[in-house]
Order: C-alpha cells, then sequence, then structure tokens
C-alpha cells in the first residue's frame, strides 16, 4: 500500500500501477490505488497536522547489498561486445543484483535473523 500510494503520488494511478507491476510483480489497478489513497489520506493528514511525521518508525539497521556476475551467452547476444579474451571477445554478460533490506531481530548469539520473503 506505500509502494502504490508513493509511486501515485509522483505520476498518476495508472503509472503507479504499470510501475508497480514492473518492478515489484504486485498487480493492482490503477482505480484500486485511487481507493487506497483515498483510505489513508486523512490519516496521513491528521498526523502532519500534528507534527507528526508520514514516515513509519526509524528503521536502526539497513543492509544493503549488490552483487554481479557473468551470465555465458549465445554468439549472437555476445556480437561486438568487448571482453576479457585474448582476442578482445566476450563468453558472458554481466548481471547485477541488489538487495535492501532491514534487520530486527536477533537470535540468542546476537546474530541478525536472514529477512524472509
Amino acid at each position: 500500500m506505500r509502494l502504490a500510494a508513493r509511486a501515485a503520488a509522483k505520476e498518476g494511478y495508472e503509472s503507479a500501477s504499470q510501475d508497480l507491476l514492473a518492478q515489484a510483480g504486485v498487480a493492482v489497478e490503477g482505480r484500486q490505488i485511487q481507493r487506497l489513497v483515498n483510505l489513508v489520506a486523512p490519516a496521513v493528514a491528521a498526523q502532519l497536522e500534528h507534527g507528526g511525521s508520514a514516515s513509519a518508525d526509524p528503521i536502526p539497521i539497513l543492509y544493503v547489498q549488490v552483487d554481479s556476475t557473468g551470465v555465458p551467452m549465445v554468439a549472437a547476444e555476445l556480437l561486438g561486445r568487448p571482453g576479457k579474451q585474448e582476442d578482445g571477445s566476450a563468453q558472458t554478460r554481466e548481471a547485477k543484483l541488489g538487495a535492501i533490506f532491514t534487520q530486527s531481530k536477533t537470535d540468542a548469539e546476537g546474530l541478525p535473523f536472514p529477512p524472509r520473503p
């Protein structure tokens, strides 16, 4: 709901619907996003009016991870791509992945629990 409201505030309900589907795999119709925004807007406005913040509590620990690896490709996908081979050709293309998550609980030894999907 928070993602939908933020996206709608920036770009409108239908664009927010398309972005949510493309970026998060969440299918929500633009009209439904509008209804959600109309439901939460009064509470947010009242909170801001009383000097509160519209955001949630501060996040004590936030992890950001980024990694990449070479992914083998068929020759047609590698044409004209510079690579690390002796002749300058490529055998792979780089795929990147990122993860952002919070940690709010630890086990008995103080180690963080892994995030749950």
